[in-house]
């Protein structure tokens, strides 16, 4: 057995845990036994240099969560800061990493951050989505489409409908109060279109809507987006399929949305 470990290169090691010396079965062999394999081992911590046991063959080299989070910080080159904040909610004080303050809105619980989805942040989107719609009005800003999403309670539909957008917002509004529309349906069924790779995709419509004389189909789309190649090949792609089926198909931008004042 000894002829054979030394042919395979196995040299007589010193067992880490209780430093005896052993003949190895392998050459990754570091302890003599189970027993030093199994037991802890007192270390000493890398980052704040206290010593804590650990098992033997652990890979860990630091004391606790904390350390390990500071190791990490120091090995990518920055410090772990940390900062006290005031809860925007409860205004308690709490401590959070300084790399994880993304906005001015910081909670100290998710309590406290449902609190705030709850009663404080429809309020905000509805005033920053009139001030946004102003600057598209204005032609200072791009249309955002899916900046503002909620429900309506439609009477003629008998159900709560989804918007995307402020725009399909305001068009449901409208159909709601027009005495000739009998029901409107949102995204109705996909149409079939070819992209500029050649792949065939699904469009769906913004709107079918059922008239006491006509059906409609309508897209919502803001004037600056309507050169676009895609919404092109999109509005093609719609207009054939209307001419097909016995639709009217109709594109409505911001001066049908909003009085010009």
């Amino acid at each position: 057995m000894e002829q054979d470990n030394v042919k395979k290169g196995y040299h007589i090691k010193k067992c880490e845990k209780c430093s005896k010396e052993f003949k190895p079965t392998s050459s990754t062999q570091r302890w003599c036994s189970n027993e030093c394999k199994n037991t802890s081992s007192k270390f000493i911590c890398e980052v704040c240099q206290k010593e804590f046991e650990k098992w033997i063959k652990s890979p860990h080299k630091v004391c606790s969560q904390e350390c390990r989070n500071k190791l990490i910080a120091i090995k990518k080159g920055r410090k772990a800061e940390r900062v006290i904040l005031n809860c925007y909610v409860c205004k308690k004080e709490f401590e959070k990493r300084k790399s994880q303050i993304k906005s001015e809105f910081q909670f100290c619980s998710k309590t406290c951050w449902s609190v705030w989805m709850r009663d404080e942040r429809p309020n905000i989107i509805i005033k920053q989505s009139k001030t946004i719609k102003n600057q598209i009005k204005d032609g200072r800003k791009m249309f955002n489409q899916n900046f503002e999403r909620g429900y309506l309670l439609s009477e003629k539909n008998k159900a709560s409908l989804f918007y995307k957008s402020s725009w399909e917002k305001i068009m449901y509004e409208k159909l709601e109060k027009d005495e000739n529309v009998i029901i409107y349906i949102p995204e109705p069924f996909p149409i079939r279109y070819t992209n500029e790779d050649s792949m065939s995709k699904d469009y769906y419509p913004d709107i079918l809507i059922i008239y006491k004389d006509k059906r409609e189909l309508v897209e919502i789309k803001p004037k600056s987006l309507l050169s676009w190649k895609i919404n092109k090949i999109k509005i093609k792609a719609a207009k054939q399929y209307c001419v097909k089926h016995g639709l009217i198909f109709r594109i409505i931008t911001e001066d049908d949305l909003f009085e010009k004042t």
